[in-house]
């Protein structure tokens, strides 16, 4: 866990490394934004070390995303006639009992990327 300001393109920058969680923002150029990166900094690392960790979320929450179930019947629905019955009932066996009930609400967006290229 920690909070670094660096310079980086000639830009002052604050970067946070929280487990599993990173982010960063882009302050300014300049010796002003160079002291605002640094009260910002200290102002997220006390933030943190009370366990608040809201300002590492996102927010902006994607509209309109379909979620798994979605992608997962769509592509079925299109490949499958492609394949014999024993192939469909090996891909699709999976996918109905293990995938679907963990993700199948979920918005693509938040499933992991291998669990993705597996549909």
């Amino acid at each position: 866990m920690g909070v670094r300001v660096r310079q980086k393109d000639g830009a002052w920058w604050v970067f946070i490394n929280h487990p599993d969680k990173r982010k960063a923002k882009r302050i300014g150029s300049g010796d002003a934004a160079k002291e605002a990166a640094k009260k910002a900094a200290a102002k997220i690392q006390a933030t943190l070390v009370l366990g608040e960790v809201g300002i590492l979320e996102s927010s902006v929450k994607p509209v309109g995303v379909p979620p798994f179930e979605a992608i997962a019947k769509e592509r079925e629905r299109v490949s499958s006639p492609n394949w014999k019955r024993g192939t469909q009932i090996t891909y699709g066996n999976p996918l109905r009992c293990r995938l679907l009930p963990v993700f199948g609400s979920l918005p693509i967006t938040d499933v992991p990327r291998d669990v993705q290229r597996m549909t």
